[in-house]
């Protein structure tokens, strides 16, 4: 559950003594409460809720309008909620430290990822790399999310849950992040939390790394995930068509030829 002021409560498991009290992770120096001590310290308290239909469509729909933008439009929607909340906790409680973007599920490494990105990111992406009616919408939902709401959506997982499927239904990565962040120096730790929730593991980013540094590893990343494909024809044709297309033109743009193909090749 989260508190009035942003921060995460974890119940403590239930065997011991100690299992009708809370604390907080990573976060320490609160100490342990019990329900009703944090209600009356700390509260009002909202329960740990999930997202609704409409708001994953809403996202849905803003994040394949956005296309390349999409990954640094989200960094920017992240922190400009997150100033929000800091703001709301100045107002109120005289300083502005506020967890509400990971209070769902304090201390994962998705929300470490996600602070990250928000705080990292998000104040370094000029207004041309971000689409604004994109931004809106994705602002609102997250803002309903933690600060709007008497139920706290956590944000970390169900997020990266609606990012992967659209990076799924539009190729991978590259279909949801611009060349500037493609090349970034902390890309790959954006993508593995965006993309998290993906089917698809192979991106072009991984193929052109492997294909230069190790064929081999490529070769057998792409044995498995052909196998994956060809498991289900729906998947190939109706779930994710362009998910099975960008597959394809990974595979025969980047893979290289195994030895035996080689030469039998050059013998033609």
């Amino acid at each position: 559950m989260a508190d009035d002021e942003g921060e995460g409560w974890l119940q403590h498991p239930p065997f011991g003594d100690r299992d009708e009290y809370y604390d907080t992770y990573p976060r320490r120096d609160l100490g342990e409460l019990s329900y009703e001590q944090l209600a009356e310290q700390r509260g009002p308290l909202r329960e740990v809720g999930l997202p609704t239909d409409e708001d994953v469509a809403r996202l849905e729909e803003a994040l394949t309008t956005a296309g390349r933008k999409a990954a640094t439009t989200v960094a920017v929607a992240l922190l400009n909620v997150a100033m929000a909340a800091a703001e709301r906790n100045r107002e109120k409680y005289g300083h502005g430290q506020s967890n509400l973007l990971t209070a769902g599920r304090p201390g994962s490494w998705e929300a470490s990822t996600l602070n990250s990105v928000t705080w990292s990111l998000g104040p370094n992406i000029k207004a041309t790399r971000v689409h604004p009616e994109a931004l809106q919408t994705i602002e609102e939902v997250l803002r309903g999310w933690v600060l709007d709401r008497p139920v706290v959506v956590e944000v970390a997982e169900n997020l990266a849950a609606v990012i992967s499927r659209v990076a799924d239904d539009h190729g991978g990565w590259e279909a949801i992040a611009d060349r500037w962040l493609v090349a970034h120096e902390g890309a790959e730790t954006v993508r593995n939390w965006m993309c998290s929730r993906a089917f698809r593991t192979l991106t072009e980013y991984d193929a052109v790394f492997l294909a230069e540094r190790n064929p081999e590893s490529l070769r057998q990343q792409v044995a498995e995930e052909q196998k994956w494909w060809l498991e289900d024809e729906g998947r190939r044709t109706k779930s994710n068509p362009a998910g099975f297309a960008n597959f394809s033109r990974i595979m025969s743009t980047h893979v290289p030829l195994t030895p035996e193909k080689a030469s039998a090749d050059e013998g033609t």
